[in-house]
C-alpha cells in the first residue's frame, strides 16, 4: 500500500506553501518545529477568520450608489396633468350635490366618525326617485362628470405659453381620474432648450370657483389646482402625487429629470422581467397599480370604476347603487389594504422619474390685478389712493378667489442619474480570499492545485493493495515518488493506459 507518511512528508517539502517546509525539515529541531507549528495555526485561525469576514460582507449583497449629472443643450419636456380640487360645477340642486359627494365619498377609506351608511342609501334613493321621473333609470358618475365636471377651454384658460410660444385648449387632452375630470398638457417632442422661469410652461387659469358645487362635509375644502408632472407614457397617480396651487397664486414648479437604474435581487429590489398590461401599452408602477385596483373591483362587483380605463363595451360602469352596495367598499379596502406587493406591481430596474419643489407669489399684484380686470385698458395703471385704493383691493380680491398662475420649468438642462451596484463584485470577492490566503498562509491558486494533487494521490493510493506487484511512477509536478503496488479498481490494462495520479495517459 502507498506511504500516506512518505507522501505528505515529501508534499511538505515541495510544496510552495512554505509554512509546512519549515515544519516538515529533518535538519530543524522539535523546538524549532514546535513554533513553526504554532505560527501556522495561529496565521490559519487569523485567516479563517477574515475569510468569514470577506464571506460574510458577500453574501450579505450590499450595495453602493453614485449620484451622476449630465449636462445636456435640451431636455425633454414631460406632461403635465392638472385637477380642480372641484369635481362638479353648477348645480343647484341640493339633493344632487349631496348624492355626487356621498358616491364619492363612499369609495374613500377616510370615511366620517359614525355609521353613515343608512343615510348614504336614503340620499342616493331619494335622488334615483328624481331620475326616475325625469325617465332617466341610472345613474353613472361617469355621464354627470362629463356634463357638470370641470371645463377647461380657450375661455378659462386666460394665458397659455410653452416656450414662450402661444399655445392652448388643442394642446391638452382630457382625461377621467378619481379627482374628476382633469387635463393633460402633452405636445408631440416638447423640450426645453432655456433653463429658468418663463421658459417651460406657463398658464393663467380661472378655476370657476363662483360655481363650486360641493358638499360641506364630504367635499374637499379648498380651491385651487393639483399639478401632477409624469413621463409621456405613464399614467397619472394625481390623487397620491402632485403639488397644489391655490387660488390667488402664482405656483413655480421647478422640475427635476431622475433617471434611476437599480439592482436586481439579490442586490436590490428592482425586476427584470415585468408583467405585461392589458389595459396600457407600457409597463410602470402607476400603471400596474391602477389596472390592479380596477381588476379588484371588477372581480368582486362585476362593474368597473368610474374612472378606470376600461371601455364600456368590455365592463360596465357601476352605477350609483352598485357603489353603494359593493364597489364603494370594495374600492375602499383597497385602497387601505392592498399595497404593491400585493398587487404583483414590480420595480422596474431602469424608470425616469420628475421630481418637483414648488414655491408661491402672491398672484396677481393689485397694479396687474387693476389691468386685468379692465384688459381693454392699455395704459399703465396708477395705483389708487385712500378709499379708491380700499375698493381696489377688494376688486383683486375677487378675482384672486378665481384665479391662478402656473410656471412650469426646468431650472437647469442636466439629467440626474442615480446608479445603484454592487459594492463588492466578484472579481473583488475573489481577489480579496486571494489576497487573504496569500497573506496569512503564503497560498496561490497554484499552491491550491498542489493540495489537490496531493488528495488525488492519496485517493488512489488508498484503493491500492499488495499482489501483482507493479512499479508505478507517481509523478504530481513537484512530487515525484515511486512505490510498488498494484490495484484492484483499476486492470494492469487499464494502468498502463492511465495514470489518475498524474492525468496522463500513457498510450
Amino acid at each position: 500500500m502507498i506511504d500516506i507518511k512518505k507522501l505528505l512528508k515529501e508534499f511538505a517539502s515541495e510544496t510552495t506553501c512554505h509554512g509546512p517546509a519549515q515544519i516538515a525539515k529533518q535538519k530543524r529541531t522539535v523546538f524549532h518545529r514546535i513554533i513553526w507549528l504554532t505560527l501556522m495555526l495561529g496565521l490559519t485561525s487569523g485567516m479563517i477568520w477574515q475569510l468569514k469576514s470577506k464571506i460574510q460582507e458577500y453574501t450579505e449583497y450590499p450595495t453602493s450608489t453614485s449620484i451622476q449629472e449630465k449636462y445636456k443643450t435640451e431636455l425633454d419636456f414631460p406632461e403635465v396633468t392638472i385637477c380642480n380640487y372641484n369635481r362638479f360645477f353648477g348645480i343647484e340642486s341640493a339633493l344632487e350635490v349631496q348624492t355626487l359627494d356621498t358616491l364619492i365619498e363612499v369609495s374613500s377609506p377616510y370615511k366620517p366618525h359614525g355609521n353613515y351608511s343608512e343615510w348614504w342609501t336614503q340620499e342616493v334613493d331619494l335622488y334615483y326617485k328624481e331620475l326616475r321621473k325625469q325617465g332617466n333609470k341610472t345613474f353613472l358618475l361617469s355621464d354627470e362628470l362629463k356634463s357638470k365636471g370641470w371645463v377647461l377651454n380657450d375661455t378659462s384658460i386666460k394665458k397659455c405659453s410653452f416656450r414662450s410660444k402661444a399655445c392652448s385648449i388643442k394642446n391638452f387632452k382630457r382625461i377621467l381620474t378619481p379627482m374628476g375630470i382633469c387635463y393633460t398638457f402633452a405636445v408631440h417632442d416638447a423640450i426645453q432648450t432655456i433653463p429658468g422661469s418663463g421658459n417651460g410652461l406657463v398658464l393663467v387659469l380661472d378655476i370657476n370657483q363662483e360655481r363650486y358645487a360641493t358638499h360641506p362635509h364630504y367635499g374637499f375644502p379648498g380651491a385651487g389646482v393639483k399639478v401632477h408632472v409624469h413621463g409621456a407614457k405613464e399614467p397619472p397617480l394625481i390623487q397620491n402625487f402632485g403639488v397644489s396651487v391655490p387660488s390667488g397664486h402664482c405656483g413655480h414648479i421647478v422640475m427635476q429629470r431622475t433617471q434611476r437604474k437599480l439592482m436586481n435581487p439579490p442586490w436590490g429590489i428592482c425586476s427584470k422581467e415585468t408583467t405585461k398590461l392589458r389595459h396600457f401599452s407600457e409597463y410602470s408602477t402607476a400603471a400596474c397599480y391602477i389596472e390592479c385596483r380596477t381588476d379588484y373591483v371588477i372581480k368582486r362587483c362585476g362593474c368597473k370604476p368610474y374612472w378606470a380605463p376600461v371601455k364600456r363595451y368590455e365592463v360596465e360602469e357601476c352605477n350609483a347603487l352598485q357603489i353603494l352596495d359593493c364597489a364603494g367598499e370594495v374600492e375602499s379596502q383597497f385602497m387601505s389594504k392592498i399595497t404593491m406587493s400585493k398587487c404583483g406591481c414590480v420595480t422596474p430596474c431602469e424608470f425616469v422619474t420628475y421630481e418637483t419643489k414648488v414655491t408661491y407669489s402672491t398672484f396677481p399684484s393689485v397694479q396687474i390685478g387693476q389691468h386685468l380686470i379692465s384688459p381693454n385698458n392699455l395704459k399703465v395703471v396708477k395705483l389708487s389712493t385712500g378709499r379708491n385704493f380700499t375698493k381696489t383691493i377688494e376688486e383683486v380680491s375677487v378675482y384672486r378667489e378665481n384665479y391662478l398662475m402656473l410656471d412650469i420649468y426646468f431650472d437647469s438642462l442636466s439629467d440626474r442619474e442615480i446608479i445603484q451596484s454592487k459594492s463588492v463584485s466578484e472579481i473583488s470577492f475573489i481577489c480579496d480570499i486571494g489576497g487573504l490566503l496569500g497573506l496569512w498562509v503564503g497560498i496561490s491558486f497554484v499552491t491550491m492545485f498542489e493540495f489537490f494533487q496531493l488528495f488525488v494521490a492519496i485517493i488512489c493510493g488508498a484503493g491500492a493493495t499488495t499482489g501483482d506487484s507493479k512499479n508505478i511512477q507517481i509523478e504530481t509536478g513537484l512530487i515525484t515518488q515511486k512505490d510498488t503496488f498494484s490495484t484492484r479498481m483499476l486492470s494492469s490494462k487499464e494502468v498502463e493506459k492511465f495514470d489518475c495520479l498524474t492525468f496522463e495517459s500513457k498510450s
